[in-house]
């Protein structure tokens, strides 16, 4: 369909020519768009869909341009993965057996798009950024996780990216890690058996990583982090430190006892939809009570009350929201949850 939804029909004039496309950003880019169109689903062109497409291009060839940068032993299989690797390799045989089936019933689209999550989000975003630095100390493990999942993709895409696939895999594994002439030939991909430990400090890596990512994004912090500090984490993350530093910039990484900081009240804002229909003529009178608490005063708001005229008045926790500050060893720091840990950051 065009743009706006209407069927293509040369009378209309609204037929749209494939090859300037093609010309513009690439046959693979159009190809994409094709595999993302649902068989038997009337669906309006978008050339975003197109440039998306020649994205994804660009990615994948920088994706396995980094993992071949390492050279990798073709013989080595690890004894028993660590929790991050294991966290990727399970990820990666879950998306492999999905892709699989979408394929067996030719359902491209969904096939489509459970590889280039896997490929864009939990492959490069996250794991390649977690591990770069072991892969560049010559970390085995990291490396032929690199190199077996890169493989994996490449051979993945290749039903529908068949241009860039080709061109990767003859510059960057043909003869050094596989002997078919051609990735079109290549046996398909199967889920990597090999022994793995619980995942569950790999997600929960993960989840720490993203949160100081998104901590640094809203604030526009760009320097080093000078330390950061998980009460109660080490059990899940203490085999994670060199991907948590590496990753979040921090220059070192803490684990203390669940009580190791100490947590003030920095304001409370009353709940002013709650507040008025409930206390009516005493409203405004509470909630001026709130905003002159002082910062710092309370550690905690429960069962929190307020002086009024009329007397003391106990509040419910929907009456008030509260904003926290954090202290470790007298000094104010910020923090961020993740996957139910206290993350504090020390700014550098």
């Amino acid at each position: 369909m065009a743009p706006d939804r209407t069927p293509m029909h040369t009378h209309l004039g609204n037929v749209i020519d494939p090859l300037p496309l093609i010309h513009k950003y690439g046959a693979d880019a159009l190809r994409y768009y094709a595999a993302t169109c649902s068989l038997g689903t009337d669906q309006a062109f978008r050339e975003k869909d197109v440039v998306h497409g020649q994205r994804l291009c660009n990615k994948l060839w920088n994706i396995v341009l980094f993992c071949s940068s390492f050279q990798t032993d073709r013989d080595y299989r690890p004894a028993m993965l660590g929790s991050v690797d294991s966290w990727i390799i399970l990820l990666y045989n879950e998306m492999v057996k999905s892709a699989t089936a979408f394929m067996d019933v030719y359902e491209f689209d969904r096939a489509m798009r459970v590889v280039e999550q896997f490929t864009w989000h939990d492959f490069a975003d996250n794991y390649i950024e977690m591990v770069k630095q072991r892969a560049k100390k010559g970390d085995r493990d990291a490396i032929w996780a690199l190199h077996r999942i890169s493989l994996g993709v490449v051979k993945l895409l290749a039903p529908f990216l068949p241009h860039v696939t080709e061109s990767v895999y003859q510059r960057f594994f043909k003869g050094s890690a596989e002997q078919c002439r051609s990735v079109h030939v290549s046996a398909w991909p199967l889920p990597e058996e090999v022994a793995v430990s619980s995942p569950e400090s790999g997600r929960t890596t993960v989840s720490v990583i993203g949160a100081v990512r998104d901590w640094r994004a809203k604030r526009d912090f760009r320097g080093n982090i000078a330390e950061l500090i998980i009460p109660g984490g080490a059990d899940r993350l203490s085999n994670a430190v060199s991907e948590i530093s590496c990753a979040c910039r921090a220059e070192k990484v803490k684990f203390t006892s669940a009580g190791g900081y100490r947590r003030l009240v920095s304001s409370i804002t009353p709940n002013y939809q709650v507040i008025g229909p409930r206390y009516r003529e005493r409203a405004r009178e509470i909630i001026e009570a709130l905003k002159s608490i002082t910062p710092g005063s309370l550690e905690d708001t429960e069962g929190l009350s307020v002086e009024t005229s009329h007397g003391k008045v106990t509040l419910g926790q929907d009456e008030f929201s509260v904003n926290y500050s954090y202290a470790v060893d007298g000094s104010e720091v910020d923090a961020v949850e993740a996957d139910g840990l206290l993350v504090l950051i020390r700014r550098g």
